[in-house]
C-alpha cells in the first residue's frame, strides 16, 4: 500500500476492530447455539431418512423376490401346460388311429365299394358270356337249321325215289 493510504487503513481498522470482533462472537454463539438447537432434529431426520431407505431398498428385494417367484412360477406352470397338452394330443391321435381300424363307416364303405367293383366284373362277364353264348347259339342254330334242311331234302329226295325197303 501506498504510503499516503497506509496509515488510514490502519486507522479504520482499529476503529472497526471491537466492532466485528463483537459481531463475529455473537455469530458464533448463535450458530452453536442454532446448532445446538437443530442437532437432535438433523440426528433425527437423517436417521429417518436412514430407516426409510432401508425400509424401501427391503420391500424392492422382497417385491424382485416376489416377482421373480411369481414369473417363474408362471414359467413353470406354462411349461407343464405345454407338455400336458401335447401328452393329451398325441393320446388323441394314438386312440383315433386305433378306433379307425373299427369305423364302421369305413369298412361298410369299403364293403359296398368292394360289392359294386364284384357286381359290375360279374355284369360285364355275364354281358360277355352271353354275348358269346348267343354268337355260338346263333351259329349252332344256323348249323343245326342247315343239317336239318340237308336232312329233309335228303329225306325228300329219298321220298320221291323208291328205295330199297319200299313196296312199290
Amino acid at each position: 500500500m501506498g504510503a499516503a493510504v497506509g496509515p488510514r487503513v490502519s486507522a479504520a481498522k482499529d476503529y472497526v476492530s471491537p466492532g466485528i470482533d463483537r459481531i463475529r462472537s455473537t455469530a458464533t454463539d448463535s450458530w452453536d447455539a442454532t446448532m445446538a438447537a437443530f442437532a437432535p432434529m438433523v440426528l433425527a431426520a437423517r436417521d429417518g431418512a436412514r430407516q426409510a431407505r432401508e425400509a424401501q431398498l427391503k420391500a424392492m428385494k422382497k417385491q424382485q423376490q416376489s416377482s421373480r417367484n411369481r414369473s417363474t412360477i408362471l414359467v413353470a406352470l406354462a411349461a407343464a401346460g405345454a407338455a400336458l397338452g401335447i401328452a393329451a394330443a398325441y393320446v388323441a391321435r394314438r386312440r383315433r388311429q386305433q378306433w379307425a381300424e373299427y369305423d364302421p363307416n369305413q369298412a361298410l364303405e369299403q364293403a359296398h365299394e368292394d360289392a359294386k367293383s364284384t357286381v359290375d366284373k360279374v355284369a360285364d362277364k355275364t354281358s360277355e358270356t352271353a354275348h358269346k353264348v348267343a354268337e355260338r347259339t346263333s351259329t349252332a342254330s344256323s348249323k343245326a337249321v342247315s343239317k336239318v334242311k340237308d336232312s329233309a331234302d335228303d329225306l325228300v329226295r329219298k321220298a320221291g325215289s323208291p328205295g330199297r325197303n319200299s313196296r312199290s
